[in-house]
């Protein structure tokens, strides 16, 4: 049982690992993203600074469900017995 469940995990370990890089990424993306939106709606002036920092807030709030995500992931992709290289 504890062997077949291993082999599973193992077989999830590539899409995982890709899984982890793209959220990594979009995290780094949303952090980019934020600083634009406050540039640009700062320098138009088309957004009250309570609007902004709302917005801002929520953004972030939702960015950091992905570094959630990438903890699970990467708790996943280290369970099992570590290989040995040769």
């Amino acid at each position: 049982m504890t062997r077949n469940l291993y082999h599973n995990l193992a077989q999830l370990g590539e899409p995982l690992n890709r899984f982890h890089e793209e959220m990594g990424a979009i995290k780094g993306l949303s952090s980019q993203i934020v600083g634009l939106v406050e540039a640009v709606a700062k320098f138009k002036g088309l957004l009250s600074v309570e609007t902004l920092e709302c917005l801002t807030k929520d953004f972030r709030a939702r960015t950091s469900d992905l570094k959630e995500h990438v903890k699970v992931a990467d708790a996943i992709i280290n369970l099992g017995p570590k290989r040995k290289n040769k």
